[in-house]
């Protein structure tokens, strides 16, 4: 797959509309019996976002109580200082050649290997084995988040089936989060949004605080005991190391299904549970490569059911990458390499629309 250089490039305000490429060719059929769907009920419907779905909210579509002049040009002009800043570090702490071509080939392999184990995992007799595959593609949340719909999609006797052909793909985003490394138990939630700012909690010990392209972590006793504002905490968050966050957008053609199988498949797909996997396979790279010689036979009619939804589209995918902690010394001159294991923590803004929704739907209680 050729990727041409000047599609890597960072993109000026456009990077911040996110707007999802339609193609009018697409074919797409949801739910036969033509029920409204919510694409955040995993009991109706595996939470994949289609072409015609509304675009998943992660803001509102105006900063309440933002003057024009803050909107159309103090704004615009701290967004790009910001991700000036983002984007020299990243390419210092990783190496520009590295992140313009070689993390892309990575990336575009990390998303085809992506679909092969979602749709082998959410086979009724998938195994362990490929589960620890999927399980070391994602972050902790995002795992947690489509596991448990796949584990909902199985039980009801459905199967879910992904395919990508990739044209084109260009980074839309370059995300620094600076401050200590807290593993991948503590979960963001958002609790206050103020003008471009956004502060999520993570955990009992730290809060999360970004604005555009730049995050920091700090403890909650720092900010209840040195007074200092979130631009001087993120300062000195800076000497704790840094994770990197990179949003690439792909262009690509998309075959999706969730089908309701039928219940002589589902009983032969259950008693060969446990067959997939060499248990003695302890590499997930060879796995994956595996899983992909194994997923070849079609959801043909005589296997399926019911269509619950399907698709088979060209459009857009969002795909966030998050890299590993590094220190501040290994984020000198391109030694950040040294941990340059990466995770998809997002996939078309599935998590940061739940963290937001859920913020919308507390402030409403309240």
């Amino acid at each position: 797959m050729h990727f041409a250089r000047n599609r890597f490039r960072l993109p000026t305000h456009k990077v911040w509309i996110h707007k999802v490429h339609q193609t009018p060719g697409c074919i797409s059929r949801r739910w036969s019996s033509g029920a409204p769907i919510d694409q955040h009920d995993d009991s109706k419907i595996f939470p994949w976002r289609l072409s015609r779905s509304p675009i998943r909210p992660i803001g509102p579509p105006h900063v309440p109580g933002t003057s024009p002049l803050a909107t159309y040009i103090i704004n615009p002009i701290k967004r790009e200082l910001i991700s000036f800043f983002a984007r020299t570090f990243v390419h210092q702490a990783y190496g520009e050649f590295y992140i313009e071509y070689q993390f892309m080939i990575g990336a575009s392999y990390a998303l085809e290997r992506f679909c092969t184990v979602l749709t082998a995992l959410s086979k009724p007799g998938s195994s362990r084995d490929t589960d620890e595959v999927f399980r070391s593609m994602l972050t902790r949340p995002l795992y947690d988040r489509l596991s448990k719909a796949i584990s909902n999609v199985k039980s009801k006797a459905q199967q879910v089936s992904l395919n990508f052909h990739l044209h084109d793909a260009r980074i839309t985003d370059m995300k620094v989060q600076f401050g200590p490394e807290i593993g991948t138990a503590a979960r963001p939630r958002l609790i206050r949004m103020s003008g471009i700012a956004r502060y999520y909690e993570l955990g009992q010990d730290h809060y999360l605080f970004k604005g555009f392209s730049l995050g920091a972590v700090f403890s909650k006793e720092d900010v209840a005991t040195r007074h200092m504002t979130p631009y001087q905490l993120s300062v000195e968050a800076m000497e704790e190391g840094a994770i990197v966050q990179l949003e690439v957008t792909f262009d690509a053609e998309v075959t999706y299904r969730h089908v309701r199988l039928k219940a002589e498949q589902d009983s032969r797909n259950q008693s060969t549970e446990g067959i997939g996997l060499a248990a003695k396979q302890n590499d997930p790279s060879q796995q994956a490569a595996d899983l992909a010689s194994r997923v070849t036979e079609d959801l043909t009619s005589d296997l399926v059911e019911d269509v619950i939804s399907s698709e088979s589209c060209r459009r857009e995918i969002v795909v966030l990458f998050e890299g590993q902690h590094f220190t501040q010394e290994e984020g000198h001159e391109g030694r950040a390499l040294s941990a340059r294991h990466w995770r998809i923590a997002d996939i078309d803004f599935l998590l940061e629309s739940d963290r937001y929704l859920d913020y919308v739907h507390h402030e409403d209680d309240d």
